[in-house]
């Protein structure tokens, strides 16, 4: 039987920014650019999906019937981090735990909500 990851796995992704990065001003001004385009990108694919699509298959080689199909079953929801966001990820944490996949660990102290209110206003 193969898994689809259904009530263990948030769908989320996220941005990747080392401490030193967060802490030097001209990194973390292009780290929130970074953020700023990858959100308005991704909202343009959820109105563009036959363009994104093709672009998608362009790059990756895959065939545009794959694409679509792909394309099709995504949405993209920039969120803030929140509660919400570390107890999705603790959830998914602990049941890799579960299947002794990796140790216990707690997942908060690597998410940083400096960016969330650039991103969302007010949320912080």
């Amino acid at each position: 039987m193969i898994g689809d990851g259904v009530g263990i796995t948030s769908g989320l992704s996220f941005v990747i920014a080392t401490d030193s990065a967060l802490a030097d001003p001209a990194k973390n001004k292009l780290v929130l650019d970074f953020i700023q385009r990858l959100n308005k990108a991704q909202l343009w694919a959820n109105t563009h999906q036959a363009e994104w699509a093709q672009k998608y298959a362009d790059v990756t080689g895959l065939p545009a019937s794959l694409t679509t199909a792909i394309v099709q079953r995504q949405h993209y929801t920039p969120v803030p981090i929140d509660a919400t966001v570390y107890k999705w990820q603790q959830n998914q944490a602990d049941a890799y735990h579960q299947l002794g996949l990796i140790p216990k660990l707690d997942v908060s102290p690597e998410f940083d909500t400096e960016f969330n209110s650039a991103l969302f206003g007010g949320t912080k």
